[in-house]
């Protein structure tokens, strides 16, 4: 019995018998709470043409994670509140005359929760109730803190590609977003006691974001924020996102991201060009 055992398994390797096909779906029941680890890093830089703008902004930001569950609907996307506590942001800004200030700030003590949909294929659907191209233009891919491959709607093996397309809008027509996602199955691992599978999910977003004098730039508080008179802002995400996959628990144990952004914006006939890099770790707590 044991040799055939090896035997199946060398042959599974070998290509020559197939590998079982599983589901790959996250099942979300009321009540479930999922625990993270979150490191966050970014660097953004601001160019204008016209303007003796250069900003450069890096991010360092760690902090516990808990997603929970508060109900699911019928085409099993969750309603999850997303609350993090033990934050530390460490910021670095070199302005146009080459100063560099450097602030960090913690906060012990849990924030205010921010509220998401997700889909049972894993994507952010919302985020505070809009859509997510609302919440800034990396939003429009790695939603809030909150990142998981694409999963596919069928059963799959280690080895299987599988491509979805979708558009995002926001209400009123003030953006558009319109996401490809290219998925792989790349293997099966041990991951914490647990036999995961390793999805990796790499998208690219192209987007259209409209402002008038009456609405905030994306990210800013909508009473405060600074807003920008008939202004458009169109750029390219491109994100390349890992996440292990317990099969029989429908849960993501671990993710990781990496994503770029490359924006214009045409604001009183000045050209301002925004890129920047941002990764996020999502381990277990």
């Amino acid at each position: 019995m044991r040799r055939l055992a090896v035997v199946a398994i060398l042959l599974v390797a070998c290509g020559i018998l197939p590998a079982h096909a599983q589901t790959l779906a996250l099942k979300f029941r009321q009540g479930d709470a999922y625990r993270y680890t979150l490191h966050f890093t970014a660097t953004f830089s601001v160019t204008a043409a016209t303007a003796p703008i250069a900003e450069n902004v890096k991010v360092d930001a760690k902090a516990k994670e808990v997603a929970m569950v508060n109900a699911v609907e019928s085409d099993g996307t969750a309603d999850v509140s997303l609350t993090f506590s033990d934050l530390t942001v460490t910021t670095t800004g070199k302005g146009p005359d080459g100063s560099t200030t450097t602030t960090t700030t913690t906060q012990t003590n849990a924030l205010p929760p921010q509220q998401l949909k997700i889909a049972a294929d894993g994507r952010i659907v919302s985020v505070n109730g809009e859509s997510v191209s609302a919440e800034s233009p990396f939003g429009v891919l790695v939603g809030s803190e909150l990142v998981y491959a694409v999963l596919p709607d069928s059963a799959v093996k280690p080895g299987d590609k599988w491509t979805k397309s979708y558009d995002q809008s926001q209400p009123g027509g003030q953006s558009s977003v319109h996401v490809t996602s290219n998925s792989t199955y790349l293997r099966d691992e041990t991951f914490h006691g647990v036999s995961a599978a390793v999805v990796e999910t790499k998208s690219t977003a192209d987007f259209t974001m409209s402002f008038s004098a009456q609405t905030p730039m994306p990210g800013s508080p909508a009473a405060n924020g600074p807003s920008v008179p008939n202004t458009t802002m169109q750029g390219t995400v491109m994100s390349d996102t890992t996440s292990w996959i317990d099969p029989a628990g429908h849960r993501v144990l671990k993710s990781t991201s990496k994503a770029t952004l490359k924006a214009s914006i045409s604001a009183l006939e000045t050209g301002i060009t925004i890129t920047g890099t941002q990764a996020l770790d999502l381990e277990p707590a």
